[in-house]
């Protein structure tokens, strides 16, 4: 048995919890342009991550977000038919900030994206995928990808569960009321185990009424309370305890765990501050034979 220790930095984005007017916000401008002609690019997609922050570069190929969060971000630049770009950012208080881009210029050989050509196999395939990827939940009936003919799997005998996207997967999310644009970069399954990786850029749906406004705003908390991110902002300001979390230290024994071997800690000695400013560092144990 072996045991690691590993390190993770938490930006400042997660703290949510509070009314972003308290923060001193950020701001971030710039200009996109083909790096070949040097000619401004408009429509360009720019958003910060896992956030509903975002915008599109007009006919000038100039943009600029507002109100972005302190702490380390990654920043997304994306357009059909360029070289997609992502550059992590750190944002201090009433910060303003210039970074420009060049995009590049791709060819894709792709296959054309019509749904009319994809057989039965890649149904049952959509299928699994939806399933892993979206979830079983009771709220996941009421998610949706709006475009699953941009998908395409791989799966060969005894091989790992690959999946890949043509263009972004739109999905939408009556549940909570988000429109989620998922720039999927990786995606695979083997064995019990699922990971992918990708930018979510989160848009806001309008309720039909005040009814339907309240209903998200539940679903929204409940999401919210008992997932990582709540964890985690408990953690950053100290209130596992009072967020209803209860930290325990486990060791393994020789024939596996048991309740015998494990005793409860305190949120502080998981996380500090980091060096660098508006992160924190989180320090946990890793447990494996």
């Amino acid at each position: 048995m072996r045991i690691i220790l590993t390190t993770l930095l938490i930006g400042c984005l997660l703290i949510i919890a509070k009314p972003l007017s308290l923060y001193a916000q950020g701001t971030l401008e710039g200009n996109v342009i083909d790096s070949t002609s040097g000619k401004p690019l408009a429509g360009v997609n720019i958003f910060m991550s896992g956030t509903t922050i975002g915008t599109a570069t007009d006919p000038d190929g100039q943009y600029r977000l507002k109100r972005i969060p302190l702490g380390n971000q990654r920043l997304v630049v994306s357009i059909i038919g360029y070289g997609k770009k992502t550059v992590d950012i750190s944002i201090a208080p009433g910060e303003s900030r210039i970074i420009d881009f060049k995009l590049k210029p791709v060819v894709y050989e792709l296959p054309e994206i019509f749904v009319g050509n994809l057989d039965k196999h890649w149904k049952k395939r959509l299928k699994r995928f939806t399933n892993l990827f979206i979830g079983e939940s009771k709220l996941a009936d009421s998610v949706e990808i709006l475009n699953p003919e941009v998908l395409r799997f791989e799966k060969h005998f005894l091989g790992p569960f690959r999946a890949k996207a043509l263009a972004p997967i739109q999905i939408q999310n009556k549940a909570l009321g988000y429109h989620i644009t998922y720039y999927l970069d990786e995606f695979v399954h083997s064995g019990s185990h699922t990971k992918w990786d990708g930018e979510p850029y989160f848009t806001e749906l309008e309720p039909a009424d005040s009814e339907q406004a309240a209903y998200w705003k539940r679903n929204r908390r409940k999401a919210f309370y008992g997932s990582q991110r709540h964890f985690l902002l408990a953690l950053i300001h100290n209130r596992v305890k009072e967020e209803g979390f209860i930290l325990y230290k486990i060791r393994r024994g020789i024939y596996g765990f048991s309740s015998e071997d494990r005793s409860r800690i305190s949120g502080r000695r998981l996380i500090r501050e980091s060096d660098s400013k508006y992160t924190h560092r989180m320090n946990f144990l890793v447990d494996y034979k």
